[in-house]
């Protein structure tokens, strides 16, 4: 577990962002709470080779946007992230 919360640390930090644990102030009966993808998921999606420099990943309730981030990083893809709710610019 201690190597896992490195991990989710290190990458938080080379990203600039601050994704890190379950956020439930926003659920409801109508909205999940946040809770991000692993970052070691997302390395396996990245190393998987289906998303490349030229593709557009385009995330739909992409929440703080951890996913996009990551991705773009390391693929070089373009991405787009559409989050309904509150302004997601106080998590950057």
């Amino acid at each position: 577990m201690m190597k896992e919360d490195k991990n989710e640390t290190r990458w938080d930090k080379l990203l600039h962002i601050r994704t890190m644990g379950r956020d439930d102030s926003n659920a409801d009966r109508y909205r999940y709470p946040y809770e991000p993808t692993p970052y070691s998921v997302l390395e396996r999606l990245a190393n998987a080779g289906y998303m490349r420099k030229g593709n557009t990943l385009l995330d739909y309730g992409c929440g703080k946007g951890r996913v996009d981030f990551f991705l773009s990083c390391q693929t070089r893809c373009a991405s787009i992230g559409i989050e309904i709710g509150l302004p997601q610019s106080h998590w950057l």
